[in-house]
C-alpha cells in the first residue's frame, strides 16, 4: 500500500548488522540471557565484552537459533507464506537458511513467485537449485542501479511493479504476458506498458 500516514515497509536484517553488539548476561532457566545494543562508529571487531551480532554470507551452519536472528528469519518465513511474490536484488542465495526457507514456502504457499534481478540472474539455475517450478521463477538480467527519469516511466521500479502484478492478477489478465514467469530476459525488454492504478473507491 502507497501512503505517506503509516508504516508501509519493515525493515529486518536476518543477517543482523556489524553496527550490533550482543553482551552476555548470564543464563535465566538455563537459556542465555544476552542483550542486543547499538555499537558506536569505528570501534573495530568484538569491542570490549560485546560480541557483533552478524552473520556473515557463507555455506556453514549459522546460529539462527539465537537472537536477534531467530526472530528475523521466523518474520521472513512467516512473510514468504503468506506473499504472492519474492523480489531478490543482487542477492547470490548462497546461505542454506535462506534457501531453505524459500524452498519450504514455495511447497507451503502456491501463489509465491520469486523474481530474481541482478546482472547474472538465471530462473532455471535458481529453480533447480532451489527445488522449486521453475514457472514460479523469472530473472532480470540488469544492475540495480539509478537512472535518469522519463516521463511516463520509471525503469528499475516500473520492472518490479510490472512483475508485482502479474504474480498478484487473474490467469488470462495482460499483465501475465508482458511480465512472465519461467523465462530469463534482459532488463526491461519488452517495454514495460502503462499500468495504472485503479482510481480509489468513493466514501458512501
Amino acid at each position: 500500500m502507497e501512503s505517506s500516514d503509516g508504516t508501509t515497509v519493515i525493515l529486518v536484517k536476518l543477517h543482523g548488522s556489524v553496527r550490533w553488539g550482543r553482551r552476555s548476561l548470564g543464563e535465566i532457566a538455563g537459556k542465555p540471557n544476552d542483550v542486543i545494543v547499538e555499537l558506536p562508529h569505528f570501534v573495530g571487531r568484538n569491542p570490549g565484552k560485546h560480541l557483533h551480532a552478524v552473520l556473515y554470507p557463507s555455506e556453514s551452519p549459522k546460529p539462527t537459533a539465537a537472537e536477534p536472528f531467530r526472530t528475523g528469519y521466523r518474520i521472513f518465513r512467516h512473510c514468504l507464506n503468506h506473499a504472492r511474490i519474492l523480489i531478490v536484488i543482487g542477492c547470490s542465495l548462497r546461505d542454506p537458511e535462506v534457501r531453505s526457507a524459500i524452498s519450504d514456502a514455495a511447497d507451503d504457499n502456491p501463489h509465491l513467485r520469486l523474481l530474481l534481478f541482478g546482472p547474472e540472474a538465471k530462473h532455471d539455475a535458481t529453480a533447480v537449485d532451489l527445488g522449486i517450478d521453475a514457472g514460479r521463477v523469472a530473472a532480470v538480467r540488469g544492475r540495480f542501479e539509478t537512472t535518469d527519469y522519463v516521463e511516463g516511466k520509471s525503469a528499475f521500479m516500473g520492472c518490479l511493479r510490472g512483475y508485482s502484478a502479474s504474480a498478484c492478477a487473474d490467469e488470462g489478465d495482460p499483465v501475465k504476458q508482458s511480465f512472465r514467469f519461467g523465462v530469463t530476459r534482459d532488463y526491461l525488454t519488452p517495454d514495460v506498458p502503462d499500468i495504472r492504478r485503479p482510481e480509489p473507491l468513493g466514501r458512501p
